[in-house]
């Protein structure tokens, strides 16, 4: 039960983080390279991540 509440917290602090990288991805303030730099993620990485919040945010539009 405490890994699992661990998961989430890690889960959670991941999602904020790619928040606030894509948001600076989208308003010019950060590269993609930057971005997944702050993420600790391959720049790859980080695109695969932008495509799903894509088709995300057009899923609820």
């Amino acid at each position: 039960m405490l890994k699992e509440a661990s998961d989430e917290t890690n889960r959670m602090a991941t999602m904020t983080r790619f928040e606030e990288a894509w948001s600076g991805w989208t308003e010019s303030r950060l590269t993609q390279e930057e971005a997944a730099r702050v993420l600790g993620v391959c720049e790859r990485t980080f695109r695969r991540w932008i495509d799903r919040m894509d088709r995300c945010l057009k899923v609820t539009n």
